[in-house]
């Protein structure tokens, strides 16, 4: 048969001092763990991008590199975290549809990626008519430069077919990768203005 053993619990200013100074730290230490921006997930692990904001705007469309697909059933693909890149044996493009606003003038195109390796990647704003299966022409193209270990940003001001129309176009993003795990794509962002000032309020 046990016996209950009852100990005397004396919680003095000292120690409620002690423990107050332990959370504390805690909260310092994870803290500090996010602001270097680990992200863990199924055994996968990647660091957060580092780079300032880019300034722009003031409309944004953003896409995550999950949204991408490849343009064949041959082109392979595969992610790491949440960047994209190409595991296969040749360069792969892949696209994904973008809608941007009616009658918004586009003033910037933005992709945010990793380069390590030689190759570079490539990011385009696309403009596609409505009436053709196989027609379409560069709005805007950003390409990476040169091998650095870390996230990097490039971006382009040199826009064609600035304004958008929905009426007779559609519009996409798309990448060409080369096929290395040392190049990755992480996002890409356009940026839009409208010639006119939009009301607050809209009836």
């Amino acid at each position: 048969m046990f016996r209950k053993i009852h100990l005397p619990i004396v919680v003095g200013s000292g120690v409620v001092l002690l423990i107050l100074i332990l959370v504390l730290v805690s909260v310092a230490m994870a803290q500090e763990g996010n602001s270097q921006g680990t992200v863990v997930g199924e055994g996968q692990s990647i660091t957060k991008l580092q780079v300032s904001p880019v300034p722009g705007g003031p409309g944004f469309i953003s896409m995550s590199a999950l949204a991408f697909k490849p343009h064949s059933q041959d082109e392979q693909y595969m992610y790491y975290g949440q960047a994209l890149y190409n595991p296969g044996a040749s360069v792969a493009l892949y696209f994904t549809p973008v809608s941007l606003p009616h009658g918004a003038t586009i003033t910037k195109l933005v992709m945010y990626y990793f380069d390590n390796a030689a190759a570079d990647l490539e990011v385009s704003l696309v403009i596609i008519p409505l009436d053709s299966a196989l027609g379409g022409d560069y709005m805007a193209t950003v390409k990476s430069s040169g091998a650095e270990m870390g996230d990097r940003y490039g971006e382009s001001t040199a826009i064609s077919y600035p304004i958008i129309d929905q009426q007779l176009n559609s519009y996409a993003i798309q990448v060409m990768l080369p096929p290395t795990s040392d190049v990755m794509l992480i996002a890409v962002r356009v940026d839009f203005a409208y010639q006119n000032q939009l009301p607050l309020i809209n009836k």
